[in-house]
């Protein structure tokens, strides 16, 4: 897999499991739906060593209005 999309919830579920880190191919991560903490961002752009973008937009239209890159030397939660 080089792409995974899914809720800040989600990713920080993944992220506990022993070895999920190691066991991908990602290039990009993409995360929104809610809030999605600093650190947890930081931390998943540093294990996973691929581009994570925080993206926002209205939830009930699953439409992304604006993204940022996150930028893992900012893990300032």
């Amino acid at each position: 897999m080089t792409v995974l999309q899914c809720v800040p919830s989600l990713l920080g579920a993944l992220l506990s499991v022993d070895g999920f880190d190691q066991s991908l191919d990602l290039r990009y991560l993409f995360c929104g739906g809610e809030l999605l903490r600093m650190r947890v961002a930081a931390d998943a752009a540093v294990r996973l060593g691929c581009t994570t973008v925080n993206l926002y937009g209205p939830t009930e239209c699953c439409i992304q209005a604006t993204s940022w890159v996150v930028d893992p030397a900012l893990a300032l939660d």
